[in-house]
């Protein structure tokens, strides 16, 4: 009778142990799956850069635009695609629409960085940087480019941008021609240029015959484009 009464203690015991194990792992679950907030994505967000894990090696130009605002997203992209919806956080992954097999791995998140690795994606992450709202364009002057030439003084070198239509545009320093889009979104105007050495241009205001930009790469560089009248 004292065996069987002992080992019923330990049995017991055992799964007293064991749930407090359960309790303890569904708690830090639960903390990691609450690491992250729909406030801590709030903004917008510009593909700034890929890095190639296996040569380390940076790519600039992924050409993709998000906004996310309390659990809603509006991404734009340099090929015309557009998509709105709404998006959950679930332990590293941010996932789209309630589409499990549509996700991004968080792999870094501060106040103006995040960092992506698609789900396909083994060797490569996608760098996001948040935009300042000192970057939005507050003008109700609307820019024209279409059908106009603008020179861009960068690293002691002179180019001439010449935008043909609303995609094609002219480079004369690499006499070369290129896809472009110009997208407006949550008071951003921004400019992509096909390529993969084509960082992003954020338009900031208009003097006179001069376009104000920020070149948005790891370090912003403000520049003008002069139209050739």
């Amino acid at each position: 009778m004292e065996n069987k009464t002992k080992k019923t203690h330990i049995e017991f015991l055992t799964i007293e142990n064991n749930l407090n194990k359960l309790i303890y792992i569904l708690f830090f679950a639960l903390t990691i799956s609450s690491c992250y907030s729909e406030k801590d994505f709030n903004g917008t967000w510009i593909g700034q850069y890929s890095n190639d894990t296996i040569f380390n090696k940076d790519i600039t130009g992924s050409h993709i635009i998000i906004t996310f605002k309390n659990g809603t997203y509006h991404s734009e992209d340099i090929y015309g695609n557009s998509s709105i919806g709404e998006f959950d956080l679930f332990f590293n992954k941010i996932i789209l629409d309630e589409k499990e097999d549509d996700y991004g791995i968080i792999n870094k998140l501060t106040s103006d960085s995040l960092v992506l690795k698609e789900k396909n994606q083994k060797e490569s992450l996608i760098i996001y940087k948040k935009l300042s709202d000192s970057l939005k364009y507050n003008s109700s002057n609307k820019i024209t480019l279409n059908g106009k030439s603008f020179t861009l003084k960068f690293n002691n070198k002179i180019d001439t941008l010449s935008f043909i239509n609303d995609t094609i545009l002219t480079r004369a320093y690499s006499n070369s021609k290129a896809y472009w889009k110009r997208i407006k979104i949550d008071g951003f105007e921004i400019i992509l240029i096909d390529g993969y050495s084509e960082p992003p241009l954020i338009i900031r205001e208009q003097t006179d015959n001069k376009i104000i930009i920020t070149l948005f790469f790891k370090k912003n560089i403000n520049l003008e484009l002069e139209e050739i009248k």
